[in-house]
């Protein structure tokens, strides 16, 4: 569905952003059938469903969605990659944790490939652009940024013993992939996301400047390494 208004409104000023809650009916049946059936999958599995990192988990995915950087989302380039990063590194991982699951028929490189597939891919910016055209563009991002981060903390959580070199290997890969386009963002001369060109100024930055530091939020887990 193609819209001239994107997915979490139009882009909020801050005097009004902590009254800007996404509370739209399908999001919140979707995520309430996919917290149920995950909690249903870890019970089933032995797996009490109140760990601390199944409610940290979903928590964080929640919260990403319906609070409301989902419209400051709409102003910021750096809080759409803030959104990225908090359910890359901060939601997945959690709850891989708590799925105690090994995605057996998936080697660690694999899954960096398909999360470095779907990280570059939505932060290209065409299609970067179409999901503040598209409601189907925009859950598809998510999703799949969400997915692929899951599989790939489930692999280098979980993999076999013997796959210690290639777990290993494709931590370190995410890291340099995530801060090769973390700098590039960073460092591009110009203005990449045509989005963002007129909701910036009320938060005092350039789009520019707004564009530099979320590079640099997705550049920070690199350089820490």
């Amino acid at each position: 569905m193609f819209t001239d208004i994107p997915y979490c409104g139009l882009a909020p000023i801050p005097a009004e952003i902590w009254a800007r809650w996404n509370f739209d009916p399908l999001l919140l049946a979707l995520l309430t059938a996919l917290t149920l059936w995950s909690g249903w999958r870890c019970n089933h599995a032995g797996r009490g469903v109140l760990s601390a990192s199944f409610v940290g988990g979903w928590t964080a995915v929640w919260l990403a969605l319906i609070s409301p950087l989902c419209a400051l989302s709409v102003a910021l380039f750096s809080a759409r990659v803030s959104q990225h990063m908090w359910i890359a590194m901060i939601a997945a991982p959690l709850l891989a944790l708590a799925s105690q699951h090994s995605v057996r028929w998936l080697k660690p490189m694999h899954a960096c490939g398909l999360f470095a597939l779907a990280l570059w891919s939505w932060h290209a910016p065409r299609l970067y652009d179409l999901t503040f055209e598209s409601d189907v563009a925009y859950f598809a991002m998510h999703a799949s940024i969400g997915w692929t981060a899951w599989l790939l903390w489930s692999t280098l959580l979980y993999a076999h013993r013997e796959q210690i070199i290639g777990r290993l290997g494709a931590a370190f890969v995410t890291l340099m992939h995530m801060g090769l386009l973390g700098a590039l963002i960073t460092f591009a001369p110009r203005t990449l996301y045509r989005a963002h060109e007129l909701s910036t100024q009320p938060w005092g930055w350039t789009p520019l400047e707004d564009q530099q530091l979320g590079g640099l939020i997705m550049w920070a887990p690199a350089s820490a390494t």
